[in-house]
């Protein structure tokens, strides 16, 4: 069996505020000679979503550090070129929160779980398990810092140069988008640390019988069968978990997606 297990880690992370958007124009009350306006805005920020999704992936589709600068302008005019610029800036942060998550998890020895020549050296298992105690840690305050970020959102706006009213119809659009997909929000970081458990498991089967397994062209080669089942359905517990992921996150863009496809028929 492969030792390859990284590329079923950390899914691709979406920007959320392409749905806010939708739900923000959906509630504003805008001239019906501002219409076309309002519509290219939507698709501009449609746009921005599938840009910050394929710089935040790698070529297996796996999350990646995405230093592309999000561009802070916007072709719209009045109440609406200042909500857009609104959501780039706060898809700019959370870009910035994701890549600060990233390089601390790499710190902290995430790309060098099931390395070849770590676990062929004496004790490499349990060095990679003292590893993934630090991970989770990591994982529950980065999964504070964004559920802070999510939090103070509406007072980012409330700080804006926006008219009140505007101020008003953005949180409310932001908090009845934001309860609706607070689900989707906290399980992507369940995920996390149920991959990483799924990964101590594995790693405790090598470490209990450290004698029973070999590593030959990056193949994990066991000498019991009883530890190879074991170790097989820690990595099939790996695989469904990462049906899953594709699964939510499958339907977090389609609630983007759908949002911003309601909102144009409704303008």
């Amino acid at each position: 069996m492969s030792t390859e297990v990284k590329g079923l880690n950390w899914y691709t992370w979406t920007a959320i505020f392409a749905a806010f958007a939708a739900m923000v124009v959906l509630y504003s009350f805008y001239p019906s000679d501002e219409r076309e306006e309002a519509l290219e805005t939507l698709d501009s920020i449609a746009e921005l979503q599938h840009e910050v999704l394929e710089n935040s992936t790698n070529e297996a589709g796996a999350l990646a550090i995405n230093d592309v600068p999000i561009e802070q302008t916007s072709d719209a005019t009045g109440e609406i070129g200042k909500l857009e610029l609104l959501l780039r800036g706060l898809t700019q942060t959370e870009v910035g929160l994701t890549n600060e998550f990233m390089r601390e998890m790499n710190s902290a020895g995430f790309q060098e779980l099931f390395v070849p020549e770590i676990l062929r050296q004496e004790g490499g298992a349990a060095k990679s398990l003292e590893n993934i105690t630090i991970l989770k840690k990591t994982v529950e305050k980065h999964r504070a810092r964004y559920f802070e970020f999510y939090d103070g959102i509406p007072n980012v706006a409330r700080e804006s140069d926006m008219l009140e009213t505007t101020q008003s119809q953005f949180i409310k659009g932001y908090r009845e988008a934001y309860e609706a997909k607070h689900r989707l929000f906290s399980k992507r970081w369940d995920f996390q640390l149920e991959i990483l458990d799924i990964y101590s498991g594995m790693l405790k089967v090598l470490e209990a019988d450290s004698g029973k397994w070999s590593i030959e062209g990056g193949q994990m080669l066991f000498y019991d069968d009883s530890l190879r089942e074991m170790y097989n359905t820690q990595f099939e517990a790996l695989t469904q978990l990462k049906a899953d992921q594709v699964k939510l996150q499958q339907e977090m863009n389609a609630l983007n997606q759908n949002a911003i496809e309601r909102t144009k028929s409704k303008l």
